[in-house]
């Protein structure tokens, strides 16, 4: 679990493909809850994997796509995680490409338990 933010898979999404959306906790009196979108893949870390891994229709949603990569030589993956999530804005779509099956449970288990 990400600190400060609940998480939920989101169905609709190739099987090969795990999707979830994380909604902050506690957002400032006033304000609406904030929530970005999480993907992940399994597939090397190549920007022209995601030709063939990730749907067009994931870009063709309203908010920007940032892509990074997960392997076995980040030695913290949730810190690795955090790298691309804080610079990211609302409604912001993250895509990590996965070096392979194991890192891809590695992060789920991260983002959903």
């Amino acid at each position: 679990m990400i600190d400060g933010f609940t998480a939920a898979r989101i169905d609709g999404l190739p099987e090969h493909l795990l999707e979830v959306q994380l909604t902050q906790t506690d957002p400032e009196p006033g304000e609406e809850a904030a929530s970005l979108t999480v993907i992940l893949a399994e597939g090397p870390p190549d920007p022209n994997a995601l030709s063939y891994l990730i749907p067009r229709s994931v870009f063709e949603r309203e908010h920007p796509v940032h892509v990074g990569a997960l392997g076995h030589s980040d030695e913290n993956l949730l810190y690795a995680m955090y790298e691309l999530l804080e610079v990211m804005n609302a409604d912001d779509v993250a895509v990590f490409l996965c070096e392979d099956a194991k890192i891809v449970e590695q992060v789920s288990k991260i983002l959903l338990e």
